[in-house]
């Protein structure tokens, strides 16, 4: 099983291949009680009841370390940023335009990943802020974002 976002059929094509491709193995399912890690933190972004999110608690798999790549980020720097083996073979070689790609990544390679809508898209109702966007990735103990609704939509913001 893999985490889908959005529902359109071009998207479900892409992760699929991502997924076969990006990593040795098979990337655990991010289902969780039948909710994508993408509308769990949709959820709470979108909740008045959170000031913020943990990721930790959020994505309760394991994982060590999480990056979010903003549109147009190609597989050569999503590899040099992840170590993982990304190929581009039979899909576009660079995140959509209008998307953001969620990778969790653990000790054994790839745990995780999701293509959630950007700040750019129109579509957007949450997005990350470009604060969580950078090659290092963020370590799990300090992922965690601040959610800034002083926009047309909710904005998670990396605490620091």
């Amino acid at each position: 099983m893999f985490l889908v976002v959005q529902s359109s059929r071009c998207l479900h094509l892409t992760l699929l291949a991502l997924a076969a491709c990006m990593a040795c193995g098979d990337p655990k399912t991010c289902a969780i009680d039948g909710e994508s890690v993408g509308q769990l933190i949709g959820n709470l972004a979108l909740s008045g009841d959170s000031s913020g999110v943990d990721m930790a608690k959020v994505a309760e798999f394991e994982w060590d370390r999480m990056y979010v790549f903003p549109a147009y980020t190609g597989a050569e720097d999503i590899e040099a940023a992840t170590g993982l083996r990304y190929s581009a073979d039979g899909f576009q070689n660079h995140v959509r335009e209008g998307q953001d790609l969620i990778v969790f990544v653990s000790t054994g390679g790839l745990a995780c990943y999701s293509e959630v809508w950007s700040e750019e898209s129109s579509k957007a109702r949450w997005a990350f802020s470009s604060s969580a966007y950078g090659s290092g990735g963020i370590p799990r103990q300090e992922a965690r974002f601040r959610i800034d609704r002083s926009g047309r939509l909710s904005l998670l913001v990396r605490d620091k």
